[in-house]
C-alpha cells in the first residue's frame, strides 16, 4: 500500500491504527473511533490495519483478514 504516493515522494513516517472507509467520517464519528475499540464489522470500514502484531513488516486488515505487507 502507497500513501501519498505521486511518483516523486510519498509517506515518510509511523502509522498506528490506520482506518480506510467508504464514506465521509463526521468529527463526532471520528472522535468515537479514537476512543472506542472497533470490531471490524462497522458499517462503512472498508481497511483496518491496528498494527498489534508486536513487530515485523506484515499486517492484518481486521475488517476483511486481508495481509498487507510494508515495504
Amino acid at each position: 500500500m502507497r500513501l501519498g504516493a505521486n511518483g516523486v515522494r510519498g509517506y515518510d513516517g509511523l502509522l498506528d491504527n490506520f482506518q480506510l472507509w467508504t464514506r465521509e467520517l463526521s468529527a463526532a464519528e471520528i472522535q468515537t473511533n479514537v476512543t472506542q475499540q472497533l470490531t471490524g464489522s462497522e458499517s462503512g470500514l472498508y481497511a483496518w490495519y491496528p498494527f498489534k502484531e508486536g513487530g515485523g513488516s506484515t499486517s492484518t486488515d481486521v475488517a476483511s483478514a486481508a495481509p498487507a505487507r510494508a515495504s
